[in-house]
């Protein structure tokens, strides 16, 4: 469900550019899903994914 909301949000987002005046209002740019969901995580735990609780990113 949540992700059909955000996609439903970047879809509105990418017909507002497709159809902005040059000298109108900016439109809102959002990332892909995933990358808000690594973003989301990160900020939840305080661990970033692909990165092991070490802190070391060779390691998972």
């Amino acid at each position: 469900m949540e992700r059909t909301l955000y996609n439903g949000m970047r879809s509105t987002a990418a017909q507002c550019r497709a159809t902005q005046l040059p000298d109108g209002p900016a439109c809102a740019t959002l990332p892909d899903y995933e990358y808000y969901e690594r973003q989301r995580t990160e900020a939840a735990t305080g661990i970033s994914p692909g990165v092991s609780s070490t802190g070391d990113p060779r390691r998972r």
